[in-house]
């Protein structure tokens, strides 16, 4: 009974540190990728909102459940959206340590998932963590489903929902769940009659929820405003490119060339503790048929995922982003952790394998807060914070870069609008009509311009500059006029 109180009080304790630091509403490295989703919950609207503004791809999984806080207990849309997120990410949490028997384990899943290596901060920001704790959720209902119980209809029909959801929150899930489902199919072809599986409900929930989530995700892409042509394959040539720069990354880490001497460290223990693994994998016994499959599944996840991550043309285009590896650090991670609890040594190799697996863990979740606090973002202040400078020039319009506009209605998106200049990437077309509504609009140059010109031409309307610049919130502004209508 104590352990069980410790164990819950030190999990308390990292989502307490996690959601203080890398939650919307506290993290200094917000931008405007985030404030979209934030500004999505305060406006969010059916049809046209179930995917990230202007794209086809990344449902909009939190800004939906994040209206339950947001409409009906009236909480701000960034405190909607950090609640949900972390909610969300419990759940996950909760759902893929239920597989492991340790208190141990479970807390380092936890300071995995929840703080987690300075390279790997995005599995607490973006939407490619969401579809693994949706995915893990409903492995969980299938695999605690007891097929003699009445609770069964409603395990399998939860976890078809998940994976739904998993797919609707982002594209690369229907890879995992597709995997999942084979796997189960041939592993209870394997224990079982062809006749058993055609007798089994998880048959008849599949087939509906396939042909459900299919018009689901049909829908919601044609509504769209964009269209992703998810044929395209990197050519030979930029799948050759895409490893140079992968391992690049890679060099610079081990070599020290980056400045993020815990990452390194980190990397170098991580490595380890995989040899550490590969040396002692004869002393690994699987002590349940569920554990061996699982890890099975974790592996072949991590091998197909990071293959297609490599081999697409996004992957190449945007420059291999180190937040597409949030996929394989989360099986890898699992995959290693069914490991350990499956390890059968002696009492001195197993202390050195689990404290080896404790060090890694602790340096990269407290290194990245060194990381986070001292490097990354100083002084260390909730970008939030920042933003909330704004205030106190009233109800304004905001025009400025992608990445300096967006980000600066998070608090208040009923005071200030904000939309990037007509050249950037302008997510939602609706917000320019708000910005230009609003009495007194000013201009961010940063990442735009070097010098305010006198006149500007922006979205068809003609802007007249009328004070000087001025610093405020971590941007300059100026003071425009609209001189006529679009």
């Amino acid at each position: 009974m104590i352990k069980k109180i410790a164990y819950y009080l030190t999990f308390l304790i990292i989502v307490i540190i996690s959601f203080r630091i890398y939650s919307s509403v506290f993290y200094p490295g917000l931008n405007s990728d985030n404030a979209v989703t934030i500004l999505m919950v305060h406006y969010f609207n059916l049809p046209d909102d179930i995917y990230f503004w202007g794209q086809d791809r990344m449902g909009s999984v939190i800004p939906l459940f994040a209206q339950i806080p947001n409409k009906l207990f009236h909480l701000s849309a960034i405190y909607s959206e950090a609640i949900v997120h972390y909610l969300i990410l419990i759940i996950g949490f909760f759902s893929i340590s239920s597989f492991f028997k340790n208190y141990f384990t479970k807390l380092m899943l936890a300071l995995i998932l929840f703080l987690p290596p300075a390279r790997e901060v995005e599995v607490t920001q973006l939407t490619l963590s969401i579809q693994y704790m949706f995915l893990f959720l409903g492995i969980y209902f299938i695999l605690k489903q007891n097929s003699s119980n009445i609770k069964s209809h409603l395990f399998f029909l939860f976890a078809m929902l998940s994976f739904i959801i998993a797919v609707w929150d982002s594209d690369l899930a229907l890879v995992s769940v597709a995997l999942f489902v084979f796997l189960y199919l041939y592993y209870f072809l394997k224990d079982f009659s062809l006749k058993t599986i055609l007798n089994n409900k998880f048959i008849y929930y599949l087939l509906f929820c396939t042909l459900l989530g299919s018009c689901f995700i049909f829908y919601a892409k044609s509504n769209s405003a964009n269209r992703t042509d998810y044929t395209l394959l990197s050519k030979p040539e930029e799948i050759i490119e895409t490893f140079k720069i992968f391992a690049k990354s890679l060099n610079d880490i081990f070599l020290f060339k980056i400045n993020e001497t815990f990452t390194s460290i980190y990397s170098y223990l991580a490595l380890f503790t995989v040899a550490l693994f590969i040396w002692f994998s004869k002393n690994i016994r699987f002590k349940e048929l569920l554990s061996k499959r699982l890890f099975i599944f974790l592996l072949i996840d991590v091998i197909v995922i990071f293959i297609v991550i490599m081999i697409t043309k996004w992957t190449f285009m945007n420059g291999v982003p180190r937040r597409y590896f949030n996929c394989t650090y989360i099986s890898l991670s699992v995959a290693i952790l069914v490991l350990f609890e499956n390890l059968e040594l002696s009492k001195i190799k197993y202390y050195l394998v689990k404290y080896v697996l404790l060090v890694t863990v602790i340096i990269g979740s407290f290194g990245t807060l060194f990381t986070v606090k001292y490097i990354w973002f100083h002084p260390f202040k909730p970008y939030s914070e920042i933003i909330s400078e704004l205030d106190k020039l009233g109800e304004i319009g905001i025009i400025g870069d992608y990445w300096n506009s967006y980000i600066c209605s998070i608090n208040k998106p009923d005071v200030i609008k904000a939309t990037p200049h007509d050249q950037a990437c302008v997510r939602n077309y609706k917000l320019v009509d708000e910005v230009f509504k609003q009495e007194k609009i000013y201009l961010i140059k940063d990442l735009w311009f070097e010098s305010y010109p006198d006149t500007i031409v922006q979205f068809g309307r003609t802007l007249i500059k009328q004070e000087e610049p001025f610093v405020l919130a971590n941007a300059t502004l100026c003071r425009y006029k609209l001189t006529n209508s679009k």
